[in-house]
């Protein structure tokens, strides 16, 4: 029993240790358990306290809440002010209290539910107990866990503000289209992007004829009638933001009309998106009204250039029998007639120069009003000019008795390039008027500069005469065509009343003015300004090389008049000449008198025409009386009557007479006369110039010239005036020929024109310089090409010069001059045959200037035979060939363009073009200009239709004039 109780004490002692001790050990574990969810529970406390914390500061409205049943759990300070109440009265309260519309609540959170979260959700939120006006939020939200439940986490950001703004912005925008549906401007706001229409008024949509109103929706596309100018208007908004008055045309829509309109454009905003706003005027009445004004200036023109060839062809009918009554006159004046038939003979051939003067005013107010009077640019001398000029008035002068005076300054440029007709034309007028209409006393004319730079100078020019004045009320109509200051001039003076009005004209063709200062019974004064190239480099006027021993010497200027004697003080004084000037004969004996011993005047100057002085007594006083030194004489003679005579082959080369106006270069060589001195230097020089021309002309005779030209009438011009220069000439027809004859022969020099069938000049002379033997034979490329860029062209192509078409003549012989070397030493080149040279120049003999086209618009003829070497049967000739082959090219051309020949047409177009050139045929050159330009910008065929017509109306005038040739020659045979 003790055994057995033994065992089972063991036993269950051994038991229950083990389970003690487990029992020992979870209650430890659970003691240790519970202090760590203690920790936690506190640590999550903290956590949650710090995140109130947090969301309180933030400045977002922010609330929890729970998303079964939307139970407010949190909300922060800034919900608290949002919602309008404190934390202890909205905590447990619905959100769906506070959305002004409860079902955007329950679809935010199907939204939620399906994505997770949303994103800026609009919605109106009531405030707490209905405190104020509902206002707009923005809510952003997502599912989080929060008191170990699911709930919504939402931020609200108040846009009440903003969303006001976008309804007035709205409400505004309504408005304007309210206010831009009722305007009468067509207004259409299109997507800046593609130009989608966005919104159309009432007037855009009856300007198109889209009365359905169907307009938004579509594309500017639609409209447009020209999609170019659809792609250039955009581009200028996206370059300027605006633009204004941009015309162009657009069609009506669902149909082909189409109409001008005017647009006014600017990039905005519209309804939230990059728009245009454009602003439509209906100008298609206006453009139309244009359109017929232009038509009816056309007509005008067609009408004026009517009248300006009646005028031509009338002034060439009265000129022709005109010429012959002058030359008769003067012919029958040279022989023995009677005093009576002198007289009558005189007043026949005044008549007729009167007439004829007539007639060249009108022809050239035709021309002014017909817009084509052109002015030439080429080198002169103003002072040369002048002189001419003055001769020509100054018998009329002298027989009224009036003093002629010159003043030019010595700082006018020696040498102007510009057009001495026309300034010729203008003094030859000025004057004449002032002869016309001065009685007595003096006419000025003074020439100065007013304003100079490097390459240009502007000339003043003044005619001042004492005649019978002009009213200030009548200075007005002055410059009025066929009008005069007093219409009774016409009866008591003649004239046109054209004269002034032509002058004005052509100083405005030279960049000036023209003024008129006048004193009625006083006298008047002209004066205008023109503007003229000049070298860059002569400023100063050749002085006239008179020695020191002569500028040393003292002069004595005697003249009753003056403002005669203030002049030729001024013209003694630049010439370094000290001088004294009187007024009568006593006092230049009182002044010979008085002359220092030793220093007696060297030099008198005397005018012959001083009333009450007996001159030939007293010019003999002068030179026997010892006293005075026997001083040198220069008798200044009136250009009319016997005086000049009676003194002229003076019995002492001491004397000189010299007829007045005086200028400085004629002062200087009266001068240089009496006291014996050789040519002056400007003289010299000219001499020297024309001995050296003459060597030139002499050293390229004989010369072998090859001309590569493809046009028949610019070989024989080309040939002719080559020949003219005495050298061989050889043709070929293009770049292969020419091939061919450099390898048959020798040359001199190659003429190469540039644009030629089988092979251009280019590829030609490229071919020349690619065999040394030619590497050093000159080639001068001759083209009418007048584009920029054409000379460097050639020059690359391995040519040497460039001579452009037309041909002048004195740049032909510089080139002959610069490229060809004699190779026969000072015997030059073997000479040529003359003979042609000299059966041409007989056949010149017999053709007049008058069977030229003087009178035909658009022929420069003086150009012509000047570049023909004044051949005129040559160029007659050429004339009449030029125009039987040539008058219907613009037929050939149109024909050509019609078969899609364009290259062939421009190869037609430029080489007529420089036969034209060569003859001077200006219009005709002209319009075959515009024509070919056209034709390479590849403009429209309605402008190419238009420049062909008008180049056929260039040939217009030459032809009548060839076929009233050939009826004049008809009628001379029959």
């Amino acid at each position: 029993m003790e055994y057995a109780h033994h065992r089972t004490v063991e036993h269950v002692i051994g038991f229950e240790v083990p389970l003690f001790v487990l029992v020992v050990a979870i209650l430890a574990y659970v003691i240790w358990r519970n202090r760590d969810l203690a920790k936690q529970n506190r640590w999550r406390s903290e956590v949650e306290s710090q995140l109130r914390e947090l969301l309180d500061d933030l400045p977002n409205a922010i609330s929890i809440t729970r998303i079964t049943d939307n139970e407010i759990r949190y909300i922060n300070h800034k919900c608290e002010e949002m919602l309008g109440g404190t934390r202890e009265e909205l905590v447990g309260r619905s959100m769906l209290d506070f959305w002004e519309y409860p079902s955007e609540r329950h679809r935010m959170i199907d939204q939620i539910h399906k994505h997770g979260s949303v994103m800026n959700y609009t919605v109106r939120i009531k405030r707490n107990q209905g405190n104020g006006e509902p206002f707009w939020a923005s809510i952003s939200s997502r599912i989080i866990m929060f008191e170990k439940e699911p709930a919504v986490f939402s931020t609200f950001t108040d846009i009440d503000q903003a969303k006001r703004m976008e309804e007035k912005q709205l409400a505004s925008e309504r408005k304007f289209r309210d206010l831009i549906a009722i305007l009468p401007t067509a207004i259409v706001v299109t997507r800046r992007d593609d130009g989608l229409i966005l919104f159309a008024n009432n007037s855009a949509l009856e300007l198109t004829g889209d009365l359905s109103g169907g307009m938004a929706g579509r594309t500017t596309v639609d409209y447009y009638a020209r999609p170019a100018d659809r792609i250039r208007l955009r581009d200028l908004l996206l370059e300027n933001g605006a633009f204004a008055d941009f015309e162009t045309q657009l069609r009506r829509y669902g149909s082909d009309e189409t109409f001008w309109v005017s647009m006014d454009a600017q990039v905005t905003d519209f309804e939230g998106q990059p728009a245009i706003i454009t602003a439509i005027s209906d100008i298609d009445m206006r453009k139309r009204a244009e359109e017929a004004m232009r038509m009816a200036k056309e007509t005008a023109e067609a009408a004026t250039q009517a009248k300006s060839e009646f005028l031509a062809n009338m002034s060439h009918e009265i000129r022709t029998p005109l010429n012959a009554i002058i030359g008769f006159a003067e012919l029958t004046l040279a022989t023995d007639v009677t005093e009576k038939q002198r007289d009558y003979l005189t007043k026949i051939a005044a008549s007729s120069d009167s007439l004829l003067r007539v007639i060249n005013d009108i022809l050239d107010f035709s021309k002014i009003e017909a817009g084509k009077l052109v002015m030439e640019s080429i080198e002169f001398r103003l002072d040369e000019v002048v002189d001419l000029v003055v001769e020509m008035v100054n018998v009329e002068a002298a027989k009224k008795g009036i003093e002629l005076l010159c003043a030019v300054t010595d700082d006018l440029p020696p040498v102007l390039i510009g057009d001495p007709v026309r300034v010729g034309q203008i003094l030859l007028n000025l004057m004449n008027n002032a002869v016309k209409f001065t009685a007595s006393g003096h006419i000025l004319i003074r020439i100065e500069p007013v304003e100079r730079d490097g390459q240009h100078c502007r000339i003043r020019c003044a005619v001042s005469d004492t005649g019978i004045g002009i009213a200030p009320a009548q200075i007005d109509a002055l410059f009025t065509p066929f009008a005069q200051a007093d219409m009774s001039m016409t009866r008591r003076f003649g004239g046109t009343g054209l004269g002034l009005t032509i002058s004005r004209h052509l100083v405005e063709m030279m960049d000036g003015t023209i003024t008129v200062e006048s004193e009625f019974g006083s006298g008047s004064t002209f004066t205008f300004t023109a503007v003229f190239r000049c070298q860059p480099n002569g400023a100063q006027r050749e002085q006239g090389a008179l020695p020191p021993n002569v500028t040393a010497c003292k002069a004595l200027v005697v003249d009753d008049y003056p403002l005669a004697r203030e002049i030729m003080m001024e013209h003694l004084a630049l010439l370094g000449i000290n001088a004294v000037a009187v007024a009568s004969e006593e006092d230049a004996l009182a002044e010979l008198n008085v002359a220092e011993p030793g220093q007696p005047y060297a030099m008198v100057l005397l005018d012959l025409d001083m009333p009450g002085v007996n001159v030939p007594r007293f010019v003999r006083k002068i030179q026997e009386d010892r006293r005075y030194g026997a001083p040198r004489l220069i008798l200044l003679a009136p250009a009319f009557g016997d005086i000049q005579q009676r003194y002229q082959g003076s019995p002492t080369e001491r004397q000189v007479v010299l007829m007045k106006p005086v200028g400085k270069a004629k002062l200087i060589e009266a001068i240089g006369q009496v006291f014996g001195l050789q040519l002056s230097n400007a003289l010299a020089k000219g001499m020297a110039s024309w001995a050296q021309s003459r060597e030139t002309a002499a050293a390229i005779a004989g010369a072998k010239v090859l001309l590569v030209e493809d046009v028949p009438m610019n070989q024989l011009v080309a040939t002719g005036l080559l020949e003219r220069f005495g050298v061989k000439v050889t043709i070929a027809n293009n770049g292969m020929e020419a091939l061919e004859a450099l390898e048959a022969g020798t040359f001199d020099l190659v003429f190469m024109d540039v644009q030629m069938p089988v092979m251009s000049g280019y590829e030609a002379t490229r071919r020349i310089r690619m065999n040394p033997v030619h590497a050093r034979l000159p080639i001068v490329a001759m083209t009418a090409h007048a584009m920029q860029g054409a000379a460097e062209a050639c020059l690359q192509a391995g040519m040497n010069d460039y001579l452009s078409k037309p041909i002048e003549s004195k740049r032909l012989q510089e080139m002959l001059s610069r490229w060809i070397l004699p190779r026969n030493g000072k015997g030059g080149f073997p000479q040529t045959d003359t003979k042609p040279i000299k059966d041409e120049r007989r056949r010149n003999e017999r053709v007049s200037r008058n069977d030229l086209p003087v009178d035909v618009p658009g022929v420069n003829i003086d150009v012509g035979l000047e570049r023909f070497c004044e051949e005129r049967a040559m160029y007659r000739n050429m004339l009449i060939e030029f125009v039987t082959n040539w008058s219907n090219v613009a037929e050939q051309i149109q024909y050509q363009l019609d078969h899609a020949e364009k290259e062939s047409a421009l190869v037609l177009a430029h080489k007529i073009k420089g036969v034209a050139g060569n003859l001077a045929a200006d219009d005709i050159y002209q319009a075959f200009t515009q024509l070919e330009a056209a034709m390479r910008a590849d403009c429209e065929d309605a402008d190419i239709q238009r420049l062909l017509e008008e180049l056929q109306e260039a040939f217009h005038p030459l032809v009548r004039w060839e076929r009233t040739l050939l009826t004049d020659s008809s009628n001379a045979l029959d």
